[in-house]
This record gives C-alpha cells, structure tokens and sequence, in this order.
C-alpha cells in the first residue's frame, strides 16, 4: 500500500539551530504513528510540517502523492485534511472551562 504521507530528508531550522535534520518516515493509511520523545526534541516541529501549518527548510513532504513545499499554507490544510491538538489548547480550553 503506498503512503499517505511521505517525510523525506525533511529539515527545519529555528533562529539558525536545526531542530529536524533528515527525517524520513511513511505513513500509510489505517496506520496509528506514535512520535516519541523528550521536551525539545521536534515532535511538534515534525507534526506541524505534517499537517503543513509550517514550511520546512529542507527535503519534502508529500501528502497524497502531492509535495507540500510548493503550495500556500491554505493549500496545504485543505490537502491533508488534517489539525492539531497541542496541549496548550488544552490547558486554555480547561482554564476557561
């Protein structure tokens, strides 16, 4: 089954530190992906170029056989059909609660 996402040699960079340096990962449909790992360590970076809410430095990521790197931020949410959840809404939705 192909991917429905493909994560190629992708980088990011924040204030000239690389935060993702080559990462490759396929995610294909039906699949449950668990990113794992300590404060700082990019999961949220790596998720919100998946999901295109942010450009990427470096490789591509290609989602339904389309590369994300050439369309706008609104094209982007509209291909993947995706969102995020970070626990920062969280604690605002149940401060506000």
């Amino acid at each position: 089954m192909e991917p429905v996402i493909q994560v190629r040699d992708v980088t990011k960079i924040y204030d000239g530190r690389k935060v993702l340096d080559g990462i490759c990962l396929d995610v294909r449909q039906g699949e449950t992906l668990v990113i794992l790992g300590g404060s700082g360590s990019g999961k949220s970076t790596l998720l919100r170029l998946m999901i295109g809410n942010i450009s990427y430095d470096g490789g591509d990521i290609v989602g339904f056989g389309r590369s994300l790197a050439a369309m706008t931020p609104a094209a982007r949410k509209a291909q993947t059909g995706t969102g995020m959840a970070t626990r920062e809404l969280n604690s605002c939705r149940t401060a506000l609660s």
